[in-house]
């Protein structure tokens, strides 16, 4: 066909992992985020770092980044994490229910040039004393394996002949440059 066919990665939050700072040290409580990134296209995808931005409440709370690339094989998928260092530790009172969004953003360098990729995803965060737990609304499915381009096979000629028949030729064109059926 001669042309590029591009889709855009789907990425998906996977887990949530809260990373106690040191007590009395500058290094405030953090957030691993692990994140899940799916690329459906016939080519590798290469992303040049992740950003996130964490608002609970409708307040930012957060914002991380990862320097290194971020490697989307062909039809595969690829997880990586993202630690988000708390501004706010105090963002909800324990025992409450609050709404959060997780802005992302990425650079995607494909085979006809860079692309920005962005990806959001909402949910709910409910504290206790001793725990948190994250819940994410249901995001794009990702399937890795499926290709964007069908294959295009003749269907008149079976790949694997049965036992009992020979091969088939393919239909060709036949007297007079007709095709035969």
């Amino acid at each position: 066909m001669g042309a590029w066919l591009y889709d855009d990665p789907s990425f998906a939050l996977r887990s949530v992992t809260v990373r106690r700072g040191t007590p009395g040290a500058s290094q405030s409580d953090s957030l691993d985020l692990v994140y899940v990134g799916c690329n459906r296209n016939d080519y590798d995808l290469l992303g040049e770092g992740f950003t996130a931005l964490l608002a609970v409440g409708g307040q930012t709370i957060g914002e991380g980044a990862r320097a290194q690339p971020i490697l989307l094989a062909t039809r595969d998928s690829s997880s990586f994490t993202v630690t988000v260092p708390l501004q706010r530790e105090d963002f909800a009172t324990h025992g409450t229910r609050a709404p959060f969004e997780l802005s992302s953003h990425s650079m995607v360098h494909t085979p006809m040039g860079d692309r920005p990729v962005a990806f959001t995803v909402h949910g709910r965060v409910d504290l206790s004393d001793t725990t948190a737990r994250w819940a994410a609304e249901g995001g794009p499915v990702c399937r890795p394996g499926v290709s964007q381009l069908p294959g295009m096979f003749d269907r008149r000629v079976p790949l694997v002949p049965p036992k009992d028949q020979p091969p088939r030729m393919p239909a060709g064109p036949g007297p007079g440059g007709n095709p035969t059926p």
